[in-house]
Parts: C-alpha cells; structure tokens; sequence
C-alpha cells in the first residue's frame, strides 16, 4: 500500500494485500494442586509476522471454544482460561 493512500485511509479497490499472521495455542500443567476440571491454563493467539501490528488489516479476532465453554464465543486477539 503506497504511504499517501495509507495516510489517506482510502479503500484501494482491486488490490490484494497480503499479510503473513501466526495463529496458535499454548497451554501450562498448573500442577497436582489445581483443582479437577481446571488442569491447565490455556492461551490462543492471533499475532503478525515477527509481532508486527495488524490494526491495518484486522479488525478484530473471534475465538469460537468448544460449547463446553461458557461463553463460547470470545472477542480479542489472545485468550487465556483454566481447562482440563
């Protein structure tokens, strides 16, 4: 995207922008002293290349758990619960 139409914020139409992004999930054992039905504590992520800022391309990230989870659906670019 050339600087002035990024300065601009204009739609550029007919163009294709591709951006690399890394999507994962970690998760942590907390131990034999956690309790039962929350084991481990687990983080999903959205990020750019190297950490590089997706505000220009991403508007937001939807995390759809399981219907186990209560709520199912979650709205930010990285989300941490207790699990089993």
């Amino acid at each position: 995207m050339s600087g002035s139409a990024a300065a601009g914020n204009k739609r550029l139409r007919g163009t294709v922008v591709v951006v690399p992004i890394v999507h994962g999930s970690i998760s942590f054992y907390l131990g034999k002293k956690s309790e039962e039905e929350r084991t481990h504590k687990w983080t999903a992520y959205v990020r750019g290349l190297e950490n590089r800022d997706l505000s220009y391309v991403v508007k937001s990230v939807e995390f759809l758990l399981h219907e186990s989870f209560d709520p199912q659906k979650r709205g930010t670019d990285t989300e941490s619960r207790l699990s089993w």
